[in-house]
């Protein structure tokens, strides 16, 4: 079983594969925005700061929302980022709420650690995970 020391870092490990994740997709939107405005044939530095701004400033739901409207993506991906969007929302906003009183006891522990892994797999975009 794990420790309350190894859940903390199973869930370090897993908020940075969801950190990275929303990263890329980040990065995959700043490109596909440069390529429409044809940054690499004539740069624009200002243009691409306040798109970067508004990039760092969304939540992931935005940024999977405009990159739906920006590039074409197949039905599995689309589930995909769905799905990591569901389990980012749910790691960052109910495992200590719901379970803050709970990880003394094993057997909650023991589900997070499971949930964690789980949660880790989906924000996998090459299909390894980032995370060890």
């Amino acid at each position: 079983m794990a420790t309350r020391d190894e859940l903390y870092a199973k869930f370090g490990i897993t908020a940075e594969a969801a950190q990275l994740f929303e990263t890329e997709l980040g990065s995959l939107l700043l490109c596909a925005r440069g390529l429409e405005r044809g940054w690499h044939h004539q740069g624009d530095p200002d243009d691409a700061r306040k798109l970067l701004d508004h990039i760092d400033r969304s939540t992931l739901g935005q940024l999977l929302g405009t990159l739906k409207n920006c590039v074409s993506l197949d039905h599995g991906l689309v589930d995909r980022f769905a799905s990591a969007l569901k389990a980012r929302n749910r790691l960052f906003h109910w495992f200590y709420k719901t379970h803050a009183l709970k990880f003394r006891q094993m057997k909650a522990a023991m589900r997070w650690w499971l949930m964690l892994k789980f949660y880790t797999a989906n924000f996998s975009t090459h299909g390894k995970s980032p995370a060890r």
